[in-house]
């Protein structure tokens, strides 16, 4: 189907044209709008138990560390000394330390 072009001289300084494309976008918003997404959907809760560890630059805080660590799955250390605790050796890489 082909449309013809409305003469300059008839759409009054683009006044038929802008209402054209405002009727347009109106109608596709609420077209979105009445379509659009249904119910949302919540995750699932996190089944990660988590604690956190305020190391204060204590070496002798590691046990604290490691009881948490038998007892949750995720242990979050703050402000840990720059030595490793006694009898600790690397596994390789973490994060950007050797």
């Amino acid at each position: 189907m082909r449309m013809r072009r409305v003469p300059s001289h008839v759409c009054k300084e683009g006044g038929l044209r802008r209402l054209i494309a405002l009727m347009a976008a109106g109608l596709l918003a609420v077209g979105l709008l009445v379509a659009g997404g249904g119910e949302a959907a919540a995750a699932p809760a996190d089944t990660h138990r988590m604690a956190t560890w305020n190391m204060q630059v204590g070496a002798d805080r590691w046990v604290g560390a490691q009881n948490l660590a038998r007892s949750f799955d995720v242990v979050a250390l703050q402000e840990v000394p720059s030595a490793a605790p006694a009898g600790a050796f690397p596994l390789g890489q973490n994060g950007n330390i050797r």
